[in-house]
């Protein structure tokens, strides 16, 4: 596991962070951060039917969470759902927050393929990951405040990111000109600007375009909503 991270972290956009990973003795299928560089991995992860078969697989969950850190998704969630909530009164429910957190889930996928590719694990592991997830226990977790997008519409997002990714792997070789492509390649330009750049130039533009983006993650939160029947 340190091994895998540490070919990751060389690669992500905030490599100079203080990067840990731990591993905790959890028999629950799950893998988190708290910010600030510190990624957690519970063993569950590495036992059972769903049990992680590989680097290229470990990578996509680590890379996974390493993204979480690097888009800032602890702090900005609160932000943002302050924000849409004062757009639209109808906004104010636990089960819209969680579906609100599964705009930060597909954006961290996007970021994790690209992460896997540059750090030569294949980029399509994760798809393998939620494909067989979807197989094993269906497409709904039954999480009651679905928190993380669909099993199936997961995988298949995967699949379309990792596509775009594929063409910047080396099969056990870190991409040369990672640097470059962190902020210029197929994903972030197929998806729109990296969202890690939004917001940065200060003033009333940054104002503006944080009200545009909490307007359209609320948006995808409410389909998210009616995609369960909430």
């Amino acid at each position: 596991m340190q091994r895998v991270f540490n070919r990751l972290k060389k690669v992500t956009h905030k490599a100079d962070l203080p990067w840990e990973v731990h591993l905790i003795d959890n028999h629950q299928w799950n893998a988190f951060t708290i910010g600030g560089g510190k990624v957690f991995v519970y063993t569950g992860l590495f036992k059972g039917k769903l049990a992680v078969r590989s680097d290229d697989e470990l990578a996509a969950i680590l890379a996974h969470e390493i993204a979480h850190v690097n888009a800032r998704h602890a702090s900005e969630k609160q932000g943002k759902l302050m924000l849409s909530k004062l757009l639209d009164k109808k906004l104010r429910s636990a089960a819209y927050e969680a579906s609100f957190t599964t705009n930060q889930e597909d954006e961290a996928d996007k970021y994790s393929v690209i992460y896997s590719a540059l750090a030569g694990y294949k980029p399509s592991a994760g798809a393998e990951i939620w494909a067989r997830m979807h197989k094993q226990l269906g497409s709904d977790s039954k999480d009651r405040l679905h928190d993380h997008p669909l099993n199936a519409d997961k995988a298949k997002s995967l699949t379309r990111y990792a596509k775009l990714a594929e063409q910047y792997y080396h099969s056990g070789k870190i991409n040369k000109n990672y640097k470059t492509l962190l902020t210029n390649n197929a994903v972030f330009f197929h998806q729109g600007e990296s969202t890690l750049k939004a917001g940065e130039g200060g003033g009333f533009l940054a104002l503006f375009e944080t009200l545009g983006n909490a307007y359209v993650e609320a948006e995808k939160a409410k389909q998210e909503q009616r995609k369960r029947g909430l």
